[in-house]
């Protein structure tokens, strides 16, 4: 392992673990024991506490606020992924990993803190696609490494945080193949998967040297202090194992068979790389061996006997130094700024408040001008840009207004047409030209009916030129009229007045819907001949006296020259 005195001497660098914390800054440490809540943050007297200690720490022999840190942190509520993104340069890949980000991860990029490191050499393009670039892509809750960032600032320190596996990965270069880093923590371990020199993920095993404290103190009826000085006096080497001590043995066998049963799913074969105290212990590394199986080969990259810092600061050491196979993959905090910037001093925000103050003071008098112009000149501007607009709202205005006194009225025509027929009258046609000229195909019960037909809508004040062009009896005893009529102008028509809700409506004027339209015929009646050509239904003449049709007398139809579409119902 890499000794601290190698290290920059204004270079500090942090393990933040699950109950200590502990610092190297050149050939001075500092560990601290952490308090955490249920949910994993720091208790408030936890924090407090840790800003005086760390604070005195970096006061000492002279070290001044502003410094940078390195601070490595657990995989606890980390998520680790390998992304394979289009190459780019760096400002275009990040905003390219930031939008997979949020589509891959359950949270946005702005609830996270996340960084990225390529994860081997671009591809070269293939089948004519553009170049790929393989990324590393770890993110963690911002929320993980806040109380971290709080009492790191308010200590006069800008942190950079990663990962505390990957700083551990940097000890020791992975061979080719599948490879894991297992750190060993009291209560904990993490598992780091490499793949071809790549990490490809990171675990929490439940599982630590607590456990093998556990299985002594059950298997030897022992409370846990004594269990726990019978472990330690099993790791010094030289020991001689009497039958307490065979015992002992056999019971932390027992434990990390359990570490085992943890470990072989995500490590069918390969090496696997310890760290922490307990890999201080020169039997765990070939007791865990044994317990995975002949295909997998443990090594301790713990010293023997040797305190020292931890794995996680040796590692970051050797990686932000020249000997590192790549630099620290840092977290980013606050959109994209990997380093908290540290408080600044109260002397300055002084300096700062009276600066201003005199400021003030002096453009105190020309402060409305200049507060106020902006807003008069945005006001300014869009009362212009509204006076441009008001030629094109016009020209709009006008066009919706032709549109709308140049369209043929429809609905208002049927509604006129359904109010103004008889009962048992059958539309058989309607049509309308462009010049709002009016066809009608009806068939009604006498010559009486296309009379008040006719009478009824020229009344209605919205037609002229009401003209019986056809009248011709049908087999049914009916008579089939065609009428054209010309709509006036929108000014001249008479407005409809709307008929209150739930009136009932006569039934010789129901509209469309009602028996007026669609009703059966009434009783037979007497059907006169047809009306000559262009005649008015008031000058037809009387039925026969013995009320039947003359068969030798054809009705005569009307003018056959005009076109007319009409529309079968």
């Amino acid at each position: 392992m890499k000794s601290a005195d190698s290290m920059n001497a204004e270079t500090l660098v942090i393990d933040i673990g699950q109950s200590s914390l502990q610092a190297v800054c050149g050939n001075d440490s500092f560990a601290f024991p952490i308090e955490r809540r249920e949910n994993g943050r720091l208790t408030d007297l936890c924090r407090e506490r840790l800003t005086l200690s760390l604070r005195g720490f970096l006061s000492k022999k002279g070290r001044a606020a502003g410094r940078r840190a390195f601070c490595a942190i657990g995989a606890r509520g980390v998520s680790m992924r390998r992304l394979n993104l289009p190459a780019a340069s760096k400002d275009e890949l990040q905003r390219v990993v930031r939008l997979q980000i949020e589509s891959e991860f359950p949270l946005s990029p702005d609830e996270l803190a996340w960084g990225s490191r390529p994860a081997g050499p671009p591809i070269p393009p293939a089948n004519g696609g553009p170049a790929r670039q393989d990324l590393l892509v770890v993110a963690v809750k911002k929320e993980v490494i806040e109380d971290y960032a709080g009492v790191l600032t308010a200590c006069g320190v800008a942190p950079l945080f990663t990962l505390a596996a990957l700083a551990r990965a940097e000890l020791h270069p992975p061979p080719p193949g599948s490879c894991a880093v297992l750190d060993i923590g009291r209560a904990q371990s993490e598992l780091l998967s490499i793949d071809n020199g790549v990490p490809a993920s990171v675990r929490i095993l439940p599982w630590g040297g607590e456990s093998v404290t556990r299985a002594i103190q059950e298997k030897l009826a022992l409370s846990h202090d004594d269990a726990e000085k019978l472990k330690l006096s099993l790791d010094q080497p030289g020991t001689a194992f009497g039958p307490r001590g065979l015992l002992a043995q056999g019971a932390a066998e027992t434990a990390l068979a359990a570490l085992a049963k943890a470990i072989q799913p995500a490590m069918p074969g390969g090496n696997i790389y310890l760290t922490g105290k307990s890999a201080r212990d020169p039997r765990m590394a070939p007791l865990l061996a044994g317990a995975l199986g002949d295909a997998v080969t443990c090594r301790s990259l713990e010293q023997a006997s040797v305190a020292g810092p931890s794995a996680a600061i040796a590692g970051l050491i050797k990686s932000i130094g020249t000997g590192g196979a790549s630099p620290p993959l840092i977290l980013e905090v606050a959109g994209g700024k990997g380093a908290a910037r540290p408080a600044a001093p109260s002397l300055w925000r002084w300096a700062a408040a009276a600066v201003l103050l005199a400021l003030g003071a002096l453009f105190f008098p020309y402060a409305q001008a200049i507060v106020l112009r902006p807003f008069l000149e945005r006001k300014l501007a869009a009362l212009e840009a509204d006076r441009g607009r008001l030629a094109t709202i016009d020209q709009e205005l006008d066009f919706l207004k032709f549109l709308k006194q140049s369209q043929p009225p429809y609905l208002d025509m049927i509604y006129l047409l359904a109010k103004s027929a008889p009962q048992g009258t059958r539309l058989d046609g309607l049509s309308m030209g462009r010049r709002q000229e009016l066809s009608i195909r009806l068939k009604m019960a006498g010559a009486q009916q296309v009379t008040d037909f006719r009478s009824k809508l020229i009344e209605s004040g919205w037609f002229t030129d009401v003209v019986v062009e056809e009248q011709t009896p049908s087999p049914d005893r009916r008579v089939t009229v065609r009428m054209t009529a010309q709509l006036k102008p929108a000014e001249a028509r008479k407005p409809l007045a709307a008929e209150p809700a739930g009136k009932k409506t006569d039934e010789s004027h129901s509209g469309v819907g009602n028996a007026a339209l669609s009703a059966p015929p009434p009783e037979p009646v007497t059907t006169p001949p047809a009306q000559p050509m262009g005649a008015s239904a008031e000058a037809a003449p009387a039925p026969p006296p013995n009320g039947q049709n003359n068969p030798e007398s054809p009705p005569r139809g009307g003018r056959r020259g005009r076109a007319t579409t009409t529309s079968q119902q």
